[in-house]
């Protein structure tokens, strides 16, 4: 009986045990949190579902059956399939959408394999040398010196254009990392394997290079397009097809319709709006014709003393009355010319009164209309002599020009 009795005694608290283990097992599995490691490496990364922002690298305080989710994303250079493994229970599924899910079984690192790398980013150099550039696709601009960060297969799409005096069949090569088919329609297309130098070969100079000199003269300058500055009386190194533009002034009073000519080795066309063009097909001396004439000058008295038209180059004197009034014209092939560009230089003022300078001539007597005529007031009361000087505007500035000629003026006392 007492056998009986610890038997049944023995298995109850064996029971109850058993029944205090298995409760305390399962408040731990529920009550304890966990630590899921996102394990980083390369080819791949970690990025939040909901935003495709990073992933962080760490989640701690996660309950038992707690989900996360993720993307894996490929880095570039990269090919595979990514495989999802996680430790100590804890399950991956999907992807869904590209999306994966894990459902936390404890403390857990999340790690991706099944990915191969295949290449890096590499540059390409586009080598310009003379006969050739490079354009574009479009043919609206050259293309950039270098090409950087491009993966293994991208492509490159250009052109080649033979600059003027060269001759011959382009013949693209790569250096090292690429191929180039083509043209079709003119455009190349090189395929990017690794870094590469691309350069063209096949083009040779059908011409050296050339000088063109500006021949000077006496009575004539050579300026520039914008006619501001004297050209330069030689150019160098110039390729076939080069052009320049010029104009032909007129200088030291001279006047006359240019004829601009070139020797062999150059053809000039124009003017257009006053402008010159030159084309270089080899050397040449540029030279001008046609401005032999002195500047003709009209002068005048408005009390009809005197009335002249012809040079002044040398001097001219006349003489007049005190209080008349002295005309000024320049004449070019009996038209009047734009006197805006002739300017009166009072060189001396002796008329009897130490007051009256050239300065206060200059400020108050001579009056200018541009496009017509000069005039010099004389003062009705004084009598004496004053010199008159004229000169190209642009010689006065220093870029080119000169004298026009003098005009010496005897003042006589008024005849009643």
């Amino acid at each position: 009986m007492l056998k009986k009795l610890v038997k049944t005694l023995f298995v109850a608290f064996l029971t109850l045990g058993m029944v205090f283990a298995l409760g305390a097992c399962g408040n731990e599995s529920k009550n304890d949190t966990y630590t899921v490691i996102f394990e980083t490496g390369e080819g791949y990364t970690f990025r939040n579902e909901a935003d495709n922002a990073d992933l962080p690298d760490t989640f701690s305080n996660i309950k038992f059956g707690d989900t996360i989710k993720f993307m894996v994303v490929v880095a570039s250079g990269y090919i595979g399939t990514p495989v999802i493994a996680a430790t100590d229970g804890s399950i991956v599924a999907g992807p869904n959408e590209g999306v994966y899910m894990l459902t936390v079984a404890g403390n857990t690192t999340v790690s991706v394999t099944g990915l191969n790398f295949i290449s890096g980013t590499y540059t390409v150099i586009f080598v310009i040398d003379y006969g050739y550039n490079f354009r574009n696709e479009a043919n609206t601009a050259d293309l950039p010196a270098a090409f950087s960060n491009l993966e293994s297969g991208s492509t490159v799409r250009f052109r080649v254009l033979v600059t003027a005096g060269y001759a011959g069949t382009p013949i693209v090569t790569v250096a090292v990392g690429g191929t180039v088919t083509g043209p079709i329609d003119g455009v190349y297309t090189l395929t990017v394997t690794d870094n590469a130098t691309v350069s063209v070969i096949g083009l040779e100079s059908i011409s050296d290079t050339y000088t063109v000199t500006f021949e000077s003269g006496a009575n004539y300058t050579f300026r520039n397009e914008a006619g501001y500055a004297d050209l330069p009386g030689t150019f160098s190194n110039l390729e076939i097809g080069y052009t320049i533009k010029f104009i032909v002034a007129a200088i030291g009073g001279y006047i006359g319709t240019p004829v601009v000519t070139a020797t062999e080795g150059g053809v000039v066309t124009g003017p257009v709006d006053g402008v010159y063009t030159l084309t270089v097909v080899g050397n040449t001396t540029v030279h001008v014709s046609g401005i032999d004439d002195f500047y003709v000058f009209d002068i005048w008295s408005e009390n009809g003393v005197f009335d002249f038209t012809g040079s002044i180059e040398n001097g001219f004197a006349i003489t007049v009355e005190a209080g008349d009034t002295v005309h000024v014209n320049t004449k070019m092939n009996d038209e009047q010319l734009n006197m805006f560009h002739v300017w009166f230089v009072l060189t001396e003022v002796n008329l009897g009164d130490p007051t009256v300078t050239a300065e206060y001539l200059g400020a108050y007597n001579i009056i200018c209309n541009p496009f017509y005529s000069k005039w010099l007031i004389l003062p009705a009361s004084l009598t004496g002599s004053v010199t008159i000087e004229f000169w190209d505007i642009f010689g006065l500035l220093g870029i080119s020009g000169g004298y026009m000629g003098t005009l010496s003026i005897t003042v006589i006392p008024a005849i009643n």
